[in-house]
Formats: structure tokens, sequence, C-alpha cells
């Protein structure tokens, strides 16, 4: 048992954990009101399963922890917060049941208001001493999301960096007067993270496709997750034009779990557990077998495979001129070329 109601508050409001006493089980609402409390770390909301009211009134709260009802869902359908010293309501993003919000008397700032509508879309009565400032916010809210929906969504068929693409978002809302400063806000941050989390990118791209070619679907608890994306085969990160793969595979019967690659005049060694490239072969010219024609042909790798020999794996990789090129990933070289005759080659 706790001994006093001080104690009882220190734990409420730092700790993660409560004594597990029955009488909170059906406890249903809960004023924690004119208790100077100053910020809020933690919240046991599992010791609460029914709590559907939340009092927090006049503290002297200046923060909230963002995530103090992440791991454990909450019911609360009636929060009031009035006459604090909150400068933000990020901390309701994980709230999915809330109604009734009371916000009256804070130091919200930076479009935190009407982004409180956005992330708490079960909102059906926001309480606040201007309600003309509330008719303001609903306004702004429909305006940002005409903009996410028509000019920002549209960026994406351009934009490659994430970075480069958050940055080209705010001052696209920040053009707008009405969301002046919106960079500052906590609250407008968070919607921007989440709306470039919810589009395809550069680099989900490969991840979603996979995900759709196998029909796994979004909601499914296995879901293909990205570990760490490289490229191969290219020379710098300023010249991806001649970037090309035409054929993998992994060594056959190791638990090295390397992988070949094969395209353009290159050979990659992949190693999969370091995400790194091992070994690079390349042939700058591919020797050209073909008949003699007025047309310039552009050799490349296009073909490989894995060979086993007693204890020593070998990669043949074939190139469209006819040769094959017999590498030993062990040793990191090319031991063997095999030429075949001009007439043997089908066109």
């Amino acid at each position: 048992m706790l001994s006093s109601e001080d104690e009882y508050l220190s734990l409420i409001t730092t700790c993660k954990h409560l004594p597990n006493l029955s009488s909170y089980d059906q406890l249903t609402k809960l004023n924690l009101s004119n208790l100077k409390l100053i910020k809020i770390d933690f919240f046991p909301f599992e010791q609460f399963p029914k709590l559907h009211s939340l009092d927090l009134s006049s503290n002297q709260l200046i923060s909230i922890n963002p995530d103090w009802s992440k791991l454990f869902k909450n019911s609360i359908e009636y929060l009031n917060l009035s006459n604090n010293k909150l400068k933000t309501l990020l901390f309701l993003k994980d709230f999915k049941y809330l109604k009734i919000l009371n916000i009256t008397e804070n130091l919200l700032e930076n479009n935190e208001r009407f982004l409180s509508l956005y992330i708490c879309p079960t909102i059906e009565h926001l309480i606040d001493f201007n309600q003309e400032q509330i008719d303001k916010d609903q306004s702004k809210l429909h305006q940002l999301l005409l903009l996410f929906e028509t000019k920002i969504d549209q960026l994406w068929y351009k934009q490659n960096l994430i970075d480069d693409y958050r940055c080209l978002i705010i001052k696209i809302i920040e053009e707008e007067e009405i969301f002046s400063q919106f960079h500052l806000s906590p609250l407008g941050n968070y919607l921007i993270e989440k709306k470039i989390k919810s589009k395809q990118n550069l680099k989900t791209f490969v991840t979603e496709d996979f995900n759709f070619s196998i029909n796994i679907k979004i909601e499914s608890d296995i879901f293909f997750q990205p570990i760490k994306f490289l490229r191969s085969h290219q020379q710098s990160n300023n010249d991806l034009r001649n970037i090309s793969i035409h054929m993998c595979a992994f060594e056959p019967n190791t638990s090295n779990n390397n992988l070949a690659t094969c395209g353009g005049q290159k050979v990659c060694f992949i190693n999969c557990n370091t995400c790194e490239i091992t070994h690079l072969f390349e042939v700058s010219t591919l020797r050209s077998t073909r008949k003699s024609t007025n047309r310039k042909i552009k050799e490349y790798f296009s073909c490989l495979c894995w060979i086993e020999i007693e204890d020593l794996k070998i990669l043949a990789v074939g190139a469209t001129n006819g040769n094959i090129y017999l590498l030993s990933p062990k040793w990191k070289l090319m031991f063997g070329h095999i030429e075949l005759p001009v007439n043997d080659l089908f066109y």
C-alpha cells in the first residue's frame, strides 16, 4: 500500500509502474487538478483499464511526454488540460477515443491548436475560451489538408531525397501566411514526418514492391522490413547512369549469405550480413566475338550461375558477346575464360 496521497501522485506522474491494486480496475474518472504538477513523463494507463475521464486542469504543466501513453492503450474520452502552461499537444497522438478536449488558458502557439484536430479526428467538442478561434482552426486544418492533397502530393514524383522533400513541404506550407513558423511546431513536424512515411519514396519503393509481389497485406503481423539498401555496380554517387543489374544469385550450400550480381561490365560479390560489397570484378572492355557489322554493339554481363567442384564454389558469368568468365569469390580473381566460336553463337 502507498503510505500517502503525495507518494501516490508522485508515482502516477513519474513512474512506469504502480502497485497492482484491484480498486483501480473499476475507476472511470480521475481528478488530478490543482496539484501543482509541472510535467508528466509516464502515466500508468494499464492500471486504469476503464478510465474514461482524466482531469489535469489548474496545474503548472509545461510538458507532457509525447509517448506517455504509447505503451498502453487508453480509453480516455474526456481530457481537461485547462489552465496550464502547455505549448504543444503532441502528446495526444496516441489517443484513439478522445471526444471532448478542454485546452482553455494554455500557451499553445505555432499552429499547435488546430493541428490537434488532425491527430485526434475523434474529437467532437473542443473547449476553448475563444469560439471564434476554434472556427479559424477548423478552417486552417481544411486548407492544410487541401495543400497535402494537391501541391505537396504531386512532389513525390519529382523528389528522391527524403530530407529535401521535407524542407520543400515546409517551404510550400509557410508560403501561406496562416501557416507561418510551421517548422517550429512540434505537432506540425510530426504531421510532416507522418505524411512522408505514408508515401512511397526512394528508400521504400523496393520494399513495398516486394510486399505487393508476394501478396503480403500491410495489416499482417508478418511484413518485410528493410534493414539496409546499397547500390552495387556504380563508380560513384555522381555517376548512376550506367548502373544495371541483370541477374543475382546467392552462393549455394553455405551460411555466409554471399550474393553475386552481374550487369553492365561488372560483377559484384556482396556480404548480406554486413551489407557490404566484398569484391568488384570489372571488364572495362568486353571483347566481342560477333561478326563485324556497321552497328556498334555494347556488350555486357547478362547471366550468372554458381558451380560447385568438390569444396570450391565457382561463379560462371555469361556476357552478351558469348564469353563466359569463371570467378572465385574465395580467391577474388578470375581463373578461367571460355570464348565460344563465332559460328556457335545464336542471334
